[in-house]
């Protein structure tokens, strides 16, 4: 898959960052409702972090040099700084997608907190991650999907305390992620300084 289409021209620059701006500087997060027909989303990265659900057909995605064809109930994770790229597979004339990309910040601003050092900066950092494929063969990853659909609810809803609530059910996802990715480090096994 390459970058050729004139169109994408419009919101990545010439080293494949998207220009687009997710969400506002006071709510850093932004959720999407795609139909993917013909066109694909081309190869490019982002400062955020992207999780998102099949919702219709079947989505062909590559993170980084990982691919694979998500069905209807599947999705992604895809890490900060991570080349991505995604279309409709070949058998499905069209696939929907529900997806939040939101900013690192979104879940703590302050880099010096223990937020950031144990739950965020290991995913920037980790040149090894790239992000996550999620299937509902197992547990914690269904896990994953079911807190995404709850924050896309929660968002949907645009009710008192959604913020806070989107913040926890992606804490809860961050969290999850962490915990079965094999190379976490070391500094999450201990407990907090005190």
């Amino acid at each position: 898959m390459n970058n050729t289409d004139n169109t994408s021209r419009r919101w990545i620059n010439e080293a494949g960052m998207e220009l687009t701006r997710h969400g506002t500087v006071s709510f850093p997060l932004a959720q999407y409702n795609l139909m993917i027909t013909c066109e694909s989303v081309v190869w490019h990265w982002h400062e955020e972090f992207e999780i998102g659900i099949v919702t219709e057909g079947s989505l062909h995605v590559w993170i980084g040099e990982t691919e694979k064809v998500l069905n209807k109930g599947e999705g992604f994770f895809v890490g900060s700084g991570v080349l991505h790229a995604m279309r409709n597979s070949a058998e499905a004339k069209r696939c929907g997608m529900r997806s939040i990309v939101y900013h690192p910040s979104f879940l703590a601003d302050d880099k010096d907190s223990a937020i950031w050092q144990r739950y965020v900066c290991p995913l920037i950092s980790d040149p090894s991650f790239q992000g996550v494929l999620l299937t509902r063969k197992e547990e914690w990853q269904s896990r994953v999907l079911a807190r995404l659909e709850d924050a896309l609810r929660i968002l949907g809803e645009e009710t008192y305390g959604a913020e806070l609530l989107t913040r926890n059910a992606l804490s809860e996802i961050q969290l999850l992620i962490l915990e079965h990715v094999s190379s976490r480090p070391a500094a999450l096994k201990n407990p907090l300084p005190s």
